[in-house]
């Protein structure tokens, strides 16, 4: 009996063109690619500074394109940066976007969600060479 593959979407927290965690994204989607359908998101850029008053029917398409295709995916998968102590600012929106006040249900509510990021791997190294 064969599963069907989990489709998940991933998303870099990095808007660099060759970031590690695209990267890094990349090489989970090869190496996985027998059990999941791993969708890239690469519209960080592309979504509006996150507005209330600007969260009605007429929000962006973006927003909408970006909604809608988490509400098909069986999970998300975040690979990001640390930058200045936190999420970067562009990931920061389009996660405020999936909570906002005129959306009925949390869009991540049920979703699988996993979270790689790459300050903790470089934490591990330092650890790790340390001793």
């Amino acid at each position: 009996m064969t599963l069907a593959r989990k489709k998940i979407l991933a998303i870099s927290g990095s808007t660099k063109q060759q970031s590690t965690n695209l990267n890094l994204i990349k090489a989970i989607a090869e190496l996985s690619a027998d059990q999941i359908e791993l969708m890239l998101y690469d519209g960080l850029s592309n979504l509006p500074h996150f507005n209330p008053d600007m969260d009605d029917k007429n929000v962006s398409g973006h927003v909408k394109d970006f909604r809608q295709l988490l509400q098909s995916v069986d999970g998300v998968l975040i690979c990001t940066p640390e930058y200045a102590m936190g999420l970067p600012g562009t990931l920061k929106n389009a996660i405020d976007w999936t909570v906002s006040y005129h959306v009925t249900n949390n869009i991540m509510q049920g979703l699988g969600l996993r979270i790689i990021s790459n300050i903790a791997i470089f934490m591990i190294i330092f650890v790790v060479c340390a001793i």
